[in-house]
Formats: C-alpha cells, sequence, structure tokens
C-alpha cells in the first residue's frame, strides 16, 4: 500500500497547545461583485469629484472556517483582520463557515465590531482616529501588514498574516482555515506553584489571558514576559508564552519556555503535552515518547498523552508500544483526537492486520461524519477492504471440534482465572 493513510497534522494545544494548521490549497468562491450603478437622471446632483489617489484595495477577504472534527463552530466564534494602517475589524462565519470582509468601505459599525468583544472586559475594538478621518475625506487608505486572526471557544487560536496584494478582482481568497481543538481546557488545570504568585504577576498574567483570547498576540506576549518576570515560577505563564512563540515558529524559544513551565511545576500536566507536540515537530521521536510518559506518570490514562506516546512509538517503529497505547488512548473519551484512529489504521497496516485497519476507518468515518480526512478514508476503504478479505481467505479454516471437546472457557477467559 503506497504512502500512509493519516497526514499527522499535529497541532498544539490550547488553552495547552497554539499550533496554527496551514490553510488548505482549496479555494471557496468568491463574492459576488456589486452591480454597476445606474446613470445619474437628468437633473440629479453631481456627486463630489475626489482630488486625492484613489487607493485601490481588494474589494474582500473572504474564506471558509472548518473543526477538524467536522462539528459545528462555538457561536462565539470571532474572526479579526487587523492591519498596520489602523484600520481593525471584527465579523463572525456564517452558520456553514464561510466569512468575508468588505473592504469597500472604510467606516466600520459598531454591530461588525461586536465580534471582537471581550466578555471578561465589555471593551470592543473601534476604528482608530485617522481611519475615520480617512473616511470622513472620502479616501479610502491602503491597507498593509494585515493579520487575520481566528478565535473559538475549545479550539486553537490561530493568526495567518494577509498578502493584501495577492488576490485577483474578487479579492483576497483565503481558502480554507481548519481549527484543531484543545486537548485539555487551561482552565482545568491548577498549578500549585501558582497558588503563590504575587498579585503583581497573577494582574499580569490575566491581562495576557484576555489578550489571548482575543488572539492579540504582542499585547499577549508583553503581559505574560513581565508575569515571569515578576515570578519566575509561574507555570501557567511560560506555559502560554511557549504556544505563542510556537505561533511565531520560534522553536527553541518555545522548548524553552515549555521546560521552565515543568521545572517551576513538575505537575503541570499542559507544559508536557505541549513539550512532546514540539519534540514531535523537530523529529525528536525518544524524548517525545519520554516527556508523554511523564505527563501520563502525573495524570494516568489522560489520552492526549497517550495519542501522543503511541504516535512518538510509531515513527520509532516501535509498533507493539504504538497500538498499545493507541489502545489506552481509544478506551478513554477522545472527541477531540480525531486523528486517533487513524493512528491506529496506520500501525495496523503496517503488522498487516487489515480487517483492524477496516474497522478503525470505519470507526473514523462513523464518529467523524465531516471530519477533515473523510473523504481520503472512504476512497481507500474498498482498498484496505479487498486487503483483509484477501487476507482472510488465506488463513486456514479453524477446526471444528465436538461439542464435548470444545473448552467451557476461551484461552482468554481461562488466563483471567
Amino acid at each position: 500500500m503506497k504512502g500512509s493513510l493519516l497526514r499527522y497534522s499535529i497541532v498544539a494545544v490550547s488553552l495547552v497547545f497554539l499550533f496554527a494548521l496551514p490553510l488548505l490549497a482549496q479555494k471557496g468562491e468568491p463574492p459576488k461583485t456589486p452591480s454597476q450603478p445606474a446613470p445619474a437622471q437628468p437633473g440629479a446632483p453631481v456627486p463630489a469629484v475626489q482630488t486625492g489617489p484613489a487607493v485601490q484595495n481588494p474589494p474582500f477577504v473572504y474564506g471558509k472556517i472548518l473543526t477538524e472534527s467536522g462539528v459545528a463552530l462555538p457561536d462565539s466564534t470571532s474572526i479579526e483582520l487587523d492591519c498596520a494602517t489602523q484600520y481593525a475589524k471584527a465579523v463572525h462565519p456564517e452558520l456553514n463557515g464561510t466569512f468575508q470582509f468588505d473592504l469597500r468601505a472604510t467606516q466600520q459599525s459598531d454591530e461588525d465590531m461586536s465580534a471582537a468583544v471581550n466578555p471578561s472586559d465589555g471593551q470592543g475594538m473601534a476604528p482608530i482616529g485617522p481611519m475615520n478621518a480617512a473616511a470622513n475625506s472620502g479616501v479610502s487608505p491602503e491597507l498593509s501588514d494585515c493579520n487575520l486572526r481566528i478565535s473559538a471557544p475549545g479550539y486553537q487560536p490561530l493568526s495567518k498574516f494577509v498578502d493584501m496584494h495577492s488576490g485577483d478582482v474578487g479579492g483576497v481568497n483565503m481558502g480554507t482555515v481548519v481549527l484543531s481543538p484543545t486537548f485539555i481546557e487551561q482552565s482545568s488545570e491548577i498549578s500549585v506553584g501558582s497558588l503563590m504568585v504575587p498579585k503583581k504577576a497573577q494582574k499580569e498574567y490575566q491581562k495576557g489571558e484576555n489578550d489571548l483570547r482575543r488572539s492579540d498576540l504582542p499585547s499577549a506576549t508583553h503581559h505574560l514576559e513581565k508575569a515571569v518576570a515578576d515570578y519566575d515560577k509561574f507555570a501557567p505563564a511560560w506555559n502560554d508564552l511557549g504556544r505563542i512563540y510556537l505561533s511565531a515558529h520560534q522553536n527553541e524559544k518555545a522548548g524553552e519556555a515549555f521546560t521552565k513551565a515543568i521545572a517551576a511545576d513538575s505537575g503541570y500536566v499542559p507544559a508536557y503535552l505541549n513539550l512532546a507536540e514540539l519534540q514531535i515537530q523537530a523529529g525528536q521521536y525518544a524524548d517525545a515518547a519520554e516527556t508523554a510518559g511523564k505527563a501520563l506518570a502525573v495524570q494516568p490514562g489522560l489520552p492526549p498523552a497517550s495519542y501522543l506516546e503511541a504516535l512518538a512509538d510509531f515513527k520509532l517503529n516501535r509498533f507493539a508500544a504504538a497500538e498499545q497505547n493507541a489502545r489506552d488512548a481509544e478506551r478513554a473519551p477522545h472527541e477531540n483526537i480525531p486523528q486517533l484512529h487513524l493512528l491506529l489504521t496506520d500501525i495496523l497496516l503496517q503488522t498487516k492486520d487489515y480487517s483492524g485497519a477496516v474497522q478503525e476507518m470505519q470507526s473514523y468515518v462513523k464518529e467523524y461524519p465531516n471530519g477533515r480526512f473523510v473523504g481520503e478514508v472512504k476512497t481507500r476503504l474498498p482498498q484496505i477492504e479487498k486487503l483483509a478479505a484477501e487476507a482472510n481467505a488465506q488463513s486456514p479454516a479453524p477446526q471444528t471440534q465436538p461439542q464435548s471437546a470444545r473448552p467451557s472457557q476461551t484461552p482468554s477467559a481461562q488466563a483471567a482465572k
């Protein structure tokens, strides 16, 4: 069988991981361009002619958001377009995940900006002074250095640079963005060291957390760095800094931050998971397996840790250990790990257990009918089913025994006794 079924998208957890998945190549339909205005009627007032040069911004920035498991987006999902030229606007996606920023109008409404309101402080974003001045003058400012930021409860924040000079007459198409779920809610993990954090560091940390919820990474970095400067053993702050560094592809700094979080509190599980993710990304599979194992020592049976250790074992060709760890994750609630069935599929294909691989593929389709890899799984399932049928046909038929000669218990039941 050519290739591996699972194109692993190992993503960081937030509020544990902050790896941003790349935009997929598929294109959405460009928004409809407005029709030309009707000719002015005789006697109608002539509109004023602009004397300043007109800036040709793209008419739209648009795309689509999907979740990795195919479930609907949370109602409070926020998409923000933030540009260095004092332009900021936030919108909510449609029910099908599509979104669009209309750049033809420079003055933004309060209704649009409500999508960027932070519930913790009730403050929304608003157009900045010079932006309003440009709107009032009828001259559109040129938009540059723009970033698309997506925030959804239960999913990893995502930030993507927008090239305002790309695209076509319909605007800039960002394609389809896939959000990955968090493995562990940050709020559910309490750091022992955090109980002794000075109030000043706590305040900086809370400001950083609020900024993370708004996907304002520069401000979050500033506050979190102040928090750890005030209190070096602040494990959650170090962990969040590591996530931010990862989003900026500063892997060395991210590793140092996760390591400091673990040193500050050896029982803080999110930092182990983040570090294991980073080590897998770097191809340090033996280190990743060890780190995930330490997370399981702190919290036995944790599905994300079992999954990460299984993935590291698989990369090391330790297929028996990989299957055991993957089965441990599968026996526990694993709704946020849709890749698990695909990992097990690859493991079983390596050991030529085609029937087991078929079961895992069917489980993935059943549990995640709108999942990211459903199309590929359905396409390849008949091929694996054929291999399973051929393997079963070549296996010798089990010998039958008279009823009286059959054991009263299966070997596994006898072994259990």
